[in-house]
């Protein structure tokens, strides 16, 4: 086994770990991905920049915190800082599962890319064909996805 083979076994380790010791916490999993040999929520995504700037924006290690558990980073200091003191406001909801797979009765992970912002809240799509679903009846789609959000998690 070579080198980088080890390297991966080892991260993927550590990963399984991470979400096991969310669930025995009884914490909803984060969409996460690994990132520099580290766990990082919405795929290294900035959670602020959505609200900020009105698109998705990568953010670096650089600018990184810890929250439920996983890495979150972001673009610069001032979101970094913003989120540190609001994280419940600039997480996504459902911990960045797809909504409109929620309100359709199933759960996926949601893609950073395809994103709204509703009722000042960032929801995640798993595809554009998602996000464009959510562009009618927002809050019988919102309460759909709630109600299997709640009881299934």
């Amino acid at each position: 086994m070579n080198n980088n083979s080890i390297k991966f076994f080892a991260s993927f380790f550590i990963f399984m770990l991470t979400i096991f010791e969310l669930q025995a916490a009884n914490e909803k999993p984060i969409v996460t991905q690994m990132v520099n040999q580290q766990i990082v929520a919405i795929n290294a995504y900035d959670s602020v920049a959505y609200f900020t700037q009105d698109k998705a924006v990568k953010g670096t290690s650089e600018f990184s915190v810890q929250y439920l558990g996983v890495n979150w980073y972001f673009s610069n200091e001032v979101n970094k800082q913003l989120f540190e003191n609001n994280p419940e406001k600039y997480a996504p909801q459902f911990n960045g599962h797809c909504a409109n797979g929620l309100s359709d009765g199933h759960q996926v992970p949601g893609n950073p890319k395809y994103f709204r912002i509703i009722d000042d809240k960032l929801y995640f799509f798993y595809s554009k064909w998602g996000r464009l679903q959510w562009q009618i009846n927002q809050p019988e789609q919102i309460k759909l996805a709630n109600e299997y959000w709640e009881s299934n998690n």
